[in-house]
């Protein structure tokens, strides 16, 4: 029974743990929270009269109370029974989520890392906030006194954000203040009782502010070269907080609208412009969309080049958004499904390697190649938003290998780009636990083992962004990209440990004195189900690489310069990036093997040598994935050379060559493969050329690559020396036994 007045601080009782999903005040409530209501008392009767015992004295006030008065504060206790309620299964992996998140909770290099500013200052203050208070909320996990620094921390962090920005709207900084302001606001919200009445009324006043920003602006939209669909989404996180932080609030309908719409224009493509489809609100998907951010084919560019990492930003806003609306027990709006599943199974999926993390690439200029939480976030939401079949099997597959990568990193290891690189993010990691546990649904069964990795296996063109996967049979991932951006990028990681090679524009390419021999040029393709290949080739002068993706378990480039480009005194070098990062690092070579312990200032080899060059033709990473570098006809005119010590380097080969003949290099990628099958490979191979074809002869296979703008004989060397095929134009032919493969 409530006695109390509606006037001021007015206590309601709520009987349930949200309001009914049909009604459009939604939110937790804790009983005996107090709230000040400015609807009509019709209206007020209207949505929250069949979940209040009873209200004596009730009156409305005649002007808007203090934003705070708005705020519907959680009920942490209900969200304790939800996770509780949980199916087993789906509580283990809460635990590893909350076991990863507490290696680096309100450490400095959790959020942003933050550059000496003022506003990065701030950013990193919100996202190490949010992460720590939604976390600690949950008392399952983390030891009760380190839960209550969390949280005492966290406040003061909510308190230094939100009395910066009561001085200075916007931080000083318009572009990222919504979502900066979010995700402290997020934070607060999730210890609402135990912030005093001054700070709360900034929180408050500080989401009112900045969900206002948005109401009837229409989002600055963009899709070549240059994306603004991480501005959008951000933009967005502060209306979808405002709608169910604040569900009485006179501003709700407006912020509702701002919200729908700055999410469908996050993933919007030129063809939205027309869509029938029907959306929020009754109305056609088109009368939402005011342009593009991506294209048809939903690749998204920035910074000029096709970027995963704005695909990340744009996803993990829409997450974190999606979470508040289960959260309040609020419908979650068609918008947040706008080509979200579209983008995971036509891009993000088919830029997947076989431990379920996204792959960049095409080198972009993040370097975020181990975007461990990220991806296993994002498999999250799709498995509970879209009940995703692949989904649930990904997130469990790719959360167990990052937990598995952060146990084993030595005491006070980072990567050397502490924001971007191998972090347990826990802002990222709170929403994925509060996806888990408000999710209405059960959470989808996923696919058998077997049937995932059907679905993934076989060959993806992105045509917009010049770029061709594989996923192959044995679980490696192969890419080559040569798209818009600073370099073409050939990619080959192996099934296990891929976080040994990254996907960089030097790999495999030939460089003279630091300059490539090929950077920009006309291209050649075709693909098949489990084959591609890209043949590039400089407009003039007769240089020219091919990079081909077998269905056995090689890849093979190759790379021509005619004689007359040469010198007598050049030397060229081809690298592939490596990482020797938070495991014992271990390179076989012909003759020996060579170890990295991790903060070790030289390797320790068997063979006695402490020349970082090697001899032989061929190395092999952790017994993962080896390579064979020939020339031709045998002609050991190269050298391999070790990576420097330390986290990040390359693998090098130096080839000596000269203007007295041509200059034919053949590197064999052999992923999943130890280094006593490497040695075998490199003892098979051979390399031929003549005047228009390249031939690397493995065994009884052959590939050849036709260098030229006319057709070629190709000689099937080892199998029918007789045997002359023709070959077209920039092209590549694979035989086995003389019979073509393709």
């Amino acid at each position: 029974m409530i006695n109390e007045k509606l006037v001021g601080d007015t206590d309601l009782g709520i009987m349930t743990f949200g309001f009914s999903t049909s009604t459009a005040g939604r939110c937790l409530l804790r009983r005996g929270r107090a709230l000040k209501w400015i609807l009509p008392t019709t209206l007020f009767v209207t949505l929250v009269g069949p979940y209040i015992s009873s209200v004596a004295d009730a009156r409305i006030p005649a002007k808007p109370a203090k934003p705070a008065s708005y705020v519907c504060p959680i009920d942490l206790e209900k969200l304790a029974g939800r996770l509780k309620a949980l199916p087993r299964r789906e509580r283990e992996l809460i635990k590893l989520y909350m076991e990863a998140a507490r290696r680096d909770v309100l450490k400095v290099t959790d959020g942003c890392y933050p550059d000496k500013g003022f506003r990065e200052h701030c950013r990193n203050l919100a996202e190490r906030a949010k992460g720590a208070a939604v976390l600690s909320s949950f008392a399952a996990y983390w030891p009760e006194d380190f839960r209550k620094y969390c949280r005492r921390e966290a406040q003061a962090m909510v308190r230094e954000v939100a009395f910066a920005h009561r001085q200075k709207p916007n931080f000083g900084y318009e572009w990222q203040a919504a979502y900066w302001a979010a995700e402290a606001a997020i934070a607060a919200w999730f210890m609402w009782d135990e912030l005093d009445a001054d700070l709360q009324q900034a929180v408050a006043r500080m989401v009112v502010y900045q969900a206002d920003r948005f109401i009837g602006v229409k989002p600055k939209m963009n899709y070549q070269g240059n994306t603004q669909a991480e501005t959008v989404s951000w933009n967005s996180t502060v209306c979808t907080l405002a709608v169910n932080m604040m569900p009485g609030h006179p501003h709700n309908a407006d912020w509702d609208k701002a919200a729908k719409i700055y999410l469908y224009n996050t993933f919007a493509t030129p063809t939205d412009a027309s869509s029938e489809s029907i959306g929020d609100d009754d109305k056609p998907v088109k009368e939402w969309i005011v342009g593009a951010n991506i294209y048809d084919d939903f690749a998204l560019e920035n910074h000029n080049q096709f970027h995963i990492d704005y695909i990340f930003a744009c996803y993990r806003f829409h997450i974190q958004g999606a979470a508040l609306y289960w959260l309040t027990g609020r419908n979650l709006p068609h918008a947040f499904r706008h080509h979200a599943r579209d983008m995971y199974d036509q891009l993000m999926l088919r830029c997947m390697n076989h431990d379920g993390f996204f792959v960049y690439v095409s080198d972009n200029d993040w370097q975020r190649y181990h975007n461990w939480t990220e991806s296993t976030v994002l498999h999250a939401y799709m498995a509970l938003m879209e009940r995703h079949q692949l989904a649930p099997v990904l997130e469990e597959r790719a959360l167990r290998k990052a937990v598995d990568y952060w146990r084993s990193f030595p005491p006070g290891f980072s990567y050397h780009n502490q924001y971007c690189c191998g972090k347990a993010w826990t802002s990222r990691i709170a929403d994925a636990v509060l996806l888990h546990i408000t999710c209405p649904h059960p959470r989808v069964v996923g696919l058998p083992r077997a049937e995932v990795e059907k679905e993934l296996r076989g060959t993806f063109e992105v045509k917009s962004a010049k770029l061709l996967t594989h996923y192959a049979d044995d679980g490696s991932f192969r890419s080559y990209f040569w798209g818009r951006g600073r370099w073409p990028v050939r990619f080959v990681a192996p099934k296990d440990d891929s976080w040994m090679v990254l996907p960089v524009g030097l790999n495999y390419r030939g460089s003279i004195k630091d300059k490539p021999i090929l950077h920009q040029g006309n291209a050649h393709w075709d693909r098949g189900r489990d084959w591609f290949w890209a043949v590039r080739e400089q407009a003039s002068g007769g240089v020219a690489e091919a990079f081909i993706s077998l269905p056995i378990q090689m890849v093979i480039y190759m790379e021509r310069i005619p004689a007359a480009r040469l010198t007598k005194t050049d030397h060229i070098e081809n690298a592939i990036a490596v990482e020797k990062a938070h495991r014992t690092f271990a390179i076989h070579f012909d003759g020996g093997r060579a170890v990295y312990e991790v903060g070790q200032s030289d390797w320790k080899r068997d063979d006695g040598g402490d020349d970082p060059k090697l001899g032989g033709n061929w190395v092999n990473l952790q017994d993962r994935i080896g390579y064979v570098v020939a020339n031709v006809n045998d002609n050991l005119k190269h050298q391999i050379i070790l990576p420097k010590t330390g986290i990040r380097d390359a693998l090098r080969i130096h080839s000596s060559v000269s203007n007295d003949a041509d200059h034919n290099l053949c590197i064999v990628t052999c992923p999943n493969q130890n280094h006593e099958t490497t040695a075998k490979i490199a003892s098979k191979i051979r390399v031929f050329a003549s005047d228009a074809v390249t031939s690397c002869v493995i065994s009884n296979y052959v590939v050849a690559v036709n260098f030229s703008p006319q057709k070629a004989q190709v000689v099937l060397h080892n199998i029918n020396d007789a045997a002359l095929i023709e070959l077209d134009p920039w092209r590549v032919g694979v035989w086995r036994a003389g019979k073509k493969l393709f």
